[in-house]
């Protein structure tokens, strides 16, 4: 029997900003909200758009400051291996715990590159989680699948930290 995979996600952002002005002001008329009114949210499933088939998750561990996520070797569930060869990574959740000492970046691989964060490989795009936050992309402008030649995800920290992960593809 094969996996089905459903992955939902809801992605907002509010920011309230009590302004350094006039001290005749009161609180309400010095604080200001930034919000976009859309949220981000849907269901993806085998027959959405875009369509998801493979999902994996795991706190990595960090040695020396770095590891390296092999996307057609992922660990999986059970002694599996999670292979995403020939599928698009289409959702991002990154999560540091706050107990990290500093934070991680995620970068495409030094070799094999597969980049989490942009439409191709061709950019350096990166992102940095810092401890005690999280960061959620919905990714669905991919244009290279993961492949035996792009497929290298790297973290880069200080030390020994960690970072929590789930990556959907299809």
């Amino acid at each position: 029997m094969a996996a089905a995979i459903t992955a939902h996600y809801d992605v907002k952002l509010d920011v309230e900003e009590t302004l350094a002005i006039s001290q005749d002001l009161s609180a309400a008329e010095t604080t200001f909200t930034h919000k976009v009114t859309e949220t981000t949210r849907g269901t993806l499933n085998a027959t959405s758009t875009p369509a998801v088939t493979k999902a994996w998750s795991d706190k990595v561990n960090l040695v020396a400051g770095a590891a390296t996520l092999d996307l057609t070797a992922l660990s999986g569930p059970a002694g599996t291996t999670v292979d995403f060869t020939g599928l698009k990574v289409q959702l991002v959740k990154l999560a540091c715990p706050a107990s990290n000492t500093a934070g991680i970046t995620v970068d495409r691989g030094a070799t094999n590159a597969y980049n989490l964060f942009g439409a191709d490989n061709a950019s350096a795009e990166q992102v940095e989680v810092l401890p005690g936050a999280s960061w959620v992309l919905y990714a669905n402008d991919k244009t290279e699948d993961v492949s035996a030649t792009i497929k290298n995800v790297q973290l880069a920290g200080t030390g020994t930290e960690s970072i929590e992960i789930i990556l959907v593809a299809g």
